[in-house]
């Protein structure tokens, strides 16, 4: 009778290890691909700011043309 006990807890165990290592998995493949997602996301915003502080300096020349005529 112990050994029958000890034998289905064995087998519960196992299969709850067998699915918790899935799930681990899972979660590591999906922090793997979200890190990508960030470092890609990073970028576009380092894109984005230097492209608006672009546009901001031109804005500024304009401005200071179309007001005075002249730009310091």
């Amino acid at each position: 009778m112990k050994i029958m006990v000890a034998k289905d807890v064995s087998i519960r165990l196992h299969n709850e290890l067998e699915a918790v290592e899935k799930k681990r998995s899972r979660l590591e493949q999906e922090n793997e691909e979200l890190q990508v997602k960030l470092q890609d996301l990073e970028v576009a915003k380092q894109v984005l700011q230097a492209e608006l502080e672009k546009s901001r300096e031109v804005g500024e020349v304009t401005c200071c043309r179309l007001s005075s005529g002249k730009c310091s």
